[in-house]
């Protein structure tokens, strides 16, 4: 199996940070998405989240575009 831009995953897990913090963000993560609890950790090690773990971040306001891509895809204006 070939790996993949293990960017995805890192940025992945730094989504969940920035939503949740960094203390418990693994178990908030699965109470919001039902999402396997291991995924942060194996996102953080460079594993990339499967289609289905992006469509259910997608379905609670995650930025996926931004994970896939490293472009985020909304700019927040100050004005």
């Amino acid at each position: 199996m070939r790996r993949v831009d293990c960017r995805i995953g890192y940025r992945a897990a730094e989504e969940m940070e920035k939503r949740y913090g960094y203390e418990g963000v693994s178990r908030k993560f699965q109470e919001e998405t039902k999402c396997c609890h291991h995924s942060y950790s194996s996102w953080r090690n460079g594993v990339c989240p499967d289609a289905h773990s992006l469509k259910l971040m997608a379905e609670v306001g995650f930025d996926v575009i931004y994970i896939l891509t490293g472009e985020r895809t909304q700019e927040k204006n100050n004005c």
